[in-house]
């Protein structure tokens, strides 16, 4: 699971990479979440809802993952205030850092991306 997690993380910085170049900012979050979704791209993502989209109608990610430990509340986090961003999850293997970031109910992250 924890190779999904790297994936899920990677397909993600991508697609808003992808965003960034077009629009010289990425997206910004809300409470773990990315704003991105919905009208005009100006609502808040659900993990493994989407499209993430921006004003103009353009799909940079059709559908966001949901973290596979999901059913037992854990989550990835996002944030990010448009200068840069973090993709937090936790792995089950290895950590990067111990971090005071919750990805579930009573689950701390311990790795993010991009490094």
């Amino acid at each position: 699971r924890d190779a999904q997690r790297k994936a899920d993380a990677n397909l993600v910085s991508r697609a808003i990479s992808n965003y960034f170049a077009d629009h010289k900012t990425y997206p910004l979050s809300d409470n773990g979440k990315m704003v991105a979704c919905g009208f005009e791209g100006g609502e808040v993502c659900e993990w493994g809802g989407g499209p993430v989209i921006d004003a103009d109608g353009v799909t940079y990610l059709k559908k966001i993952p949901v973290e596979p430990f999901s059913d037992k509340s854990w989550t990835y986090v996002y944030e990010s205030d448009g200068k840069s961003f973090k993709i937090y999850a936790r792995l089950e293997r290895e950590k990067k850092a111990d971090l005071t970031i919750g990805c579930g109910i009573r689950v701390e992250c311990n790795w993010y991306a991009p490094d």
